[in-house]
């Protein structure tokens, strides 16, 4: 029987990445999480907001564990819930891929705004 997923909320007045990778690395967010093995990091799963949050996170990780004195760590899986591949766009475009994307509607007809 696999465990029930965790959801870990944030305050707004709380500072995003640090209350993150604080919660993390002292055992508060993953059940049975060994704080004290570097190895466990490896085996977490993060999803955030934007690309550039998982940029800013991968980049934050680096002070909080020199802090435990870790060295060398393999860093939590982070994968981005808004992330719709726009890199990837053109070469869709290019190869002529039609998944539906550039038939979508306008959100509001241009004169209705006005």
């Amino acid at each position: 029987m696999q465990p029930a997923p965790s959801i870990f909320s944030i305050s707004p007045a709380s500072p995003f990445l640090a209350t993150l990778i604080d919660a993390l690395v002292e055992g508060r967010l993953v059940p049975a999480f060994q704080p004290d093995n570097p190895a466990e990091l490896g085996r977490v799963i993060l999803y955030v907001p934007t690309q550039r949050t998982a940029d800013a996170l991968k980049e934050a990780f680096l002070p909080h564990l020199r802090r435990k004195g870790w060295q060398s760590v393999i860093l939590p899986k982070i994968h981005v819930i808004g992330d719709m591949e726009e890199d990837l766009m053109p070469f869709k475009v290019a190869a002529g891929r039609d998944d539906g994307f550039w038939q979508l509607p306008t959100a509001m007809d241009s004169g209705a705004y006005r």
